[in-house]
């Protein structure tokens, strides 16, 4: 019974979730995954590993590709949620795993700035997909904080 509910509730958090991300929500979007964080997984599953890894499981949806740790532009992405059809909007995500909640905004925004830094969109661009946006994440014990490129 706990297995079934736990899936129709990340079902609807992941399609509400990549919804609110293609809508460049981010502060609701960080509302929601702050919500699946609570009622999800442990304090002690604290690093970036850890959380990498939620995402890429969080993430897999019908409609979408997710691909993780390869190489673009200058460097690897952390994850790319890439739709099938070309014309739709792709999504570059960086993960930060941070010290203290003090810290949570810069190291999200410094995830954002890497995206552009190292040009991650770039793979994307050369595989033809016009439209690509990129959110930094960074990560403390249930919270995290988004920061849209």
């Amino acid at each position: 019974i706990f297995m079934k509910w736990f899936d129709e509730y990340q079902r609807v958090k992941r399609n509400t979730f990549i919804g609110k991300l293609l809508d460049e929500k981010e502060k609701e979007t960080q509302k929601l995954m702050n919500d699946v964080l609570k009622n999800s997984i442990s304090y002690y599953d604290n690093y970036e590993s850890f959380y990498h890894g939620f995402m890429i499981g969080f993430l897999k949806a019908d409609g979408y590709e997710v691909k993780s740790n390869r190489e673009s532009g200058e460097g690897r992405f952390d994850i790319m949620v890439i739709p099938y059809e070309i014309d739709e909007t792709a999504i570059i995500i960086e993960c930060k795993h941070s010290k203290n909640k003090a810290v949570l905004k810069k190291e999200s925004e410094d995830a954002a700035k890497q995206i552009i830094g190292m040009n991650y969109q770039q793979g994307l661009k050369d595989e033809g997909y016009d439209n690509v946006i990129g959110f930094g994440i960074s990560f403390f014990k249930k919270q995290c904080y988004i920061t849209k490129i």
